[in-house]
């Protein structure tokens, strides 16, 4: 997480900024079209959600039919520069500000309140505002996308601006980082167990094919899933909570434990001496496992909280990964011990 990002994480809730935002998204090929959709949606945002914040394109760029509107609007309340100037002065000498303090805004009143001038698209590029429009329209070739940004503060406001925007256009799209989370551990979650349930056939199927003997198998398996058993436990304990990445960590450490298990009993095989095959790889693989385990432990100190959690689950499984040696020790001499008594 960068500093910019730690400060607004910070400030953020003390100033009541939104947290979650939210993008409405259309597209089409006519702006004028997409213009008066959004300001549709617009209008029923303001209308049944008072309290709800957004940010609509139309507020910059109204259509052309709104603008015709706002001058019907002005001609028939008569305004002209003069009475606005006038209204302005009065609100200056009630308000007690310095003579000329609206004196810029004045100057431009000619031109805001002439009928034949327009806002276009095009006009604001012109005059060098092309990056206050960016972040609302975007023009690719003859297809414009425009973006509306919301920021409910909750899943039920959430769900109506979700009501909404199907009533007003079911073609745009309401997307957001929020959202795009809650489908991903939606659909994480039985794609995770299936993916993990077609990893651990194939490697059981491999190890019994490499062991031909189902006791070997089970003594090169058996304690990575008690060292996971134990790693789980520590982490509920501590109270860590699992994300993505930490999963992803439990499965990488999981496939480490299992290669040293595969180690120490085809090394028993060779040796046909239990204590020899432990003594001979525990160093290597106690030495290894704490390379491992130093090397994605130090993801502990990251700031940026998934990298943190990846260090968490790696230290955790990686001591369980040292402790598993000498649960695999005690399974490859129980079956030596079995072997020379028979």
């Amino acid at each position: 997480m960068t500093d910019a990002a730690q400060l607004e994480t910070t400030i953020g809730p003390a100033f009541g900024l939104p947290s979650d935002v939210y993008v409405v998204l259309a597209e089409g090929r006519d702006l004028e079209v997409l213009l008066e959709t959004n300001e549709r949606l617009a209008h029923r945002l303001s209308a049944e959600m008072p309290a709800l914040a957004f940010q609509p394109p139309a507020r910059l760029l109204p259509s052309a039919a709104s603008q015709s509107q706002t001058v019907q609007a002005i001609a028939t309340r008569r305004l002209s520069p003069d009475v606005v100037r006038a209204s302005l002065e009065r609100a200056r000498v009630a308000g007690d500000f310095t003579p000329g303090a609206f004196e810029p805004f004045a100057a431009r009143l000619p031109r805001l309140l002439d009928p034949v001038e327009r806002l276009t698209y095009d006009g604001y590029v012109a005059h060098g505002l092309r990056d206050l429009l960016d972040r609302f329209i975007v023009r690719e070739g003859d297809r414009w996308t425009l973006a509306t940004y919301v920021f409910p503060s909750s899943a039920e406001p959430t769900a109506r601006v979700q009501q909404i925007i199907s009533a007003v256009d079911p073609a745009q799209r309401f997307t957001g980082l929020t959202l795009v989370n809650r489908e991903l551990a939606r659909s994480f979650l039985p794609q995770f167990i299936k993916g993990l349930v077609i990893g651990t056939v194939i490697v059981v199927a491999l190890v019994i094919a490499a062991f031909r003997d189902w006791r070997l198998s089970l003594y090169a398996m058996l304690p990575t899933a008690i060292g996971l058993v134990w790693a789980a436990g520590v982490l509920a304990i501590g109270g860590v909570e699992l994300d993505l990445f930490a999963v992803f960590a439990v499965v990488t450490f999981v496939g480490i434990g299992v290669d040293y298990g595969i180690h120490l009993v085809h090394r028993y095989q060779e040796r046909g001496d239990a204590e020899r095959a432990t003594a001979e790889l525990a160093p290597v693989i106690l030495v290894a496992a704490a390379i491992t385990m130093l090397g994605y432990g130090t993801l502990v100190t990251s700031s940026y909280p998934p990298l943190r959690s990846i260090g968490v689950v790696s230290a955790v499984s990686g001591r369980h990964a040292r402790g598993r040696v000498g649960v695999r020790a005690a399974g490859a001499v129980d079956d030596g011990t079995a072997s020379r008594s028979a």
